[in-house]
């Protein structure tokens, strides 16, 4: 196995914990009814803290652990497995926008949100937002490996 499908592989792996880490604590909030916008803040901002920080700590132990692949540049062909999945991710986070301006837009002309009552049409946009990009990423990794799986 190549460091760059490793690196991917370390990606993927990590974006799939942090987004089953929000969901549960979402739900678990939700469930105790302690959502509010003030406890959502402060579970995006952890997610994003978590994911920056882990990110740094376990790419760098790759490189370190990898240091004599790890300084030679992509090839061709994981050049193309990376466009490939950027690609997948991006109509994913297309999608999710769209739906994002839909379920606003839906929202200004109702009397009830779609997704969390408890929240307002900024937060539970934000909440899809969020939740996409995560999803949308997952969907770019998972991409990645299956094309490096595949070999082409």
């Amino acid at each position: 196995m190549s460091y760059k499908e490793k690196s991917v592989w370390v990606s993927l792996i990590l974006n799939l914990a942090i987004a089953g880490y929000y969901i549960f604590h979402l739900h678990g909030l939700y469930q105790a009814d302690l959502l509010t916008e003030e406890t959502l803040t402060g579970l995006f901002v952890k997610i994003v803290l978590m994911l920056i920080v882990w990110e740094i700590i376990l790419q760098a132990s790759l490189a370190l652990l990898n240091y004599h692949e790890s300084d030679k540049g992509e090839d061709e062909r994981e050049s193309l497995f990376k466009l490939r999945g950027n690609r997948n991710g991006y109509h994913v986070l297309t999608a999710v926008v769209f739906m994002a301006i839909f379920i606003l837009w839906k929202v200004d002309f109702s009397e009830h949100r779609l997704v969390f009552n408890e929240l307002s049409a900024a937060m539970n946009t934000l909440n899809i937002l969020v939740m996409g990009v995560l999803v949308a990423e997952i969907v770019n990794y998972a991409s990645q490996v299956f094309y490096f799986r595949r070999g082409y």
